[in-house]
């Protein structure tokens, strides 16, 4: 199981890890891993899953998930963990419906220094990296509040 393995790598560390995966699948093995990064799953899985809640929402094939069926799957999956299906729909037809504010989060990301995930930053003024114990982030949010 890797969470997230090709983030915070540089491309040439990544484009390793990728020919290291294939070869291990290629030689009858499986691998199990994280992303948040469609590009990259496109690239690398032969079949995926969608997880929300700790459920599975969706499995199979890229192709067979998206077979016709792309926008309303996506939108009946965000539906069941509690987005707004109509504004998802219309984000779907429309990718460049939030870019800017994207592209504003991006750039914010870089001036902090920001080179993995998760990361979260509270108020523009406590930065929390990586998976952390519960207790971090009550005292973030105790001290931002202040």
């Amino acid at each position: 199981m890797l969470d997230e393995p090709f983030e915070a790598v540089d491309p040439v560390s990544a484009s390793i890890i990728k020919k290291i995966i294939r070869k291990f699948v290629d030689n009858g093995g499986s691998v199990l891993f994280s992303s948040h990064v469609m590009e990259t799953v496109e690239q690398v899985c032969d079949s995926l899953a969608v997880v929300a809640k700790g459920s599975v929402k969706a499995f199979g094939t890229m192709e067979a998930l998206c077979a016709g069926r792309t926008h309303d799957t996506l939108a009946d999956i965000a539906e069941s963990v509690g987005m707004n299906r109509d504004e998802s729909m219309a984000v779907l037809h429309d990718p460049s419906k939030y870019a800017n504010e994207v592209r504003s989060d991006e750039a914010t990301a870089k001036q902090l220094g920001i080179t993995g995930v998760p990361f979260f930053v509270i108020d523009r003024k406590f930065a929390i990296s990586g998976a952390q114990p519960t207790e971090v982030f009550i005292n973030a949010l105790n001290q931002a509040s202040q």
